[in-house]
């Protein structure tokens, strides 16, 4: 995946944002290509969405928290479902290393006065993401 083109996953192409944008859109990319069938990678990112689809509802809504709990779950056994090589668990072991060393330069170009909240919002959420799927994909 190209790291300019629009993916599901990423959140914005302008603003203070951008870089942070890109960082992530490069992890996911190498997450793409990793999977040993393209089946298991449309899977993973099918179960993923809905989680995203899930986290969006207000906790308040009547079986909120059940249905963010059963969308992780079916996410997790698709992760466990899909075939990763040894040497594709190193290139996203590697993506996420460069992933760290992105959003360092990131956090330092930015001007603490141009991020809103929700802008630290939609980082930490990108952030949190590809650590856990980076933690899911070493331990499956």
């Amino acid at each position: 995946m190209n790291p300019e083109q629009q993916s599901p996953w990423q959140w914005t192409h302008d603003g203070p944002q951008l870089d942070f944008a890109r960082a992530f859109a490069r992890f996911r990319g190498v997450l793409e290509s990793a999977w040993t069938s393209p089946e298991d990678g449309a899977a993973v990112a099918e179960t993923f969405a809905r989680c995203a689809e899930a986290m969006q509802e207000p906790l308040q809504a009547p079986e909120a928290a059940e249905r963010i709990a059963q969308s992780f779950a079916t996410y997790h056994e698709a992760l466990r479902a899909a075939t990763l090589t040894p040497e594709a668990r190193r290139t996203v072991r590697e993506a996420l290393h460069e992933y760290v060393a992105d959003l360092i330069k990131a956090w330092a170009a930015v001007a603490p006065d141009n991020l809103a909240a929700a802008d630290l919002v939609a980082i930490a959420q990108s952030m949190s993401w590809i650590a856990s799927v980076a933690v899911d994909i070493e331990n499956a």
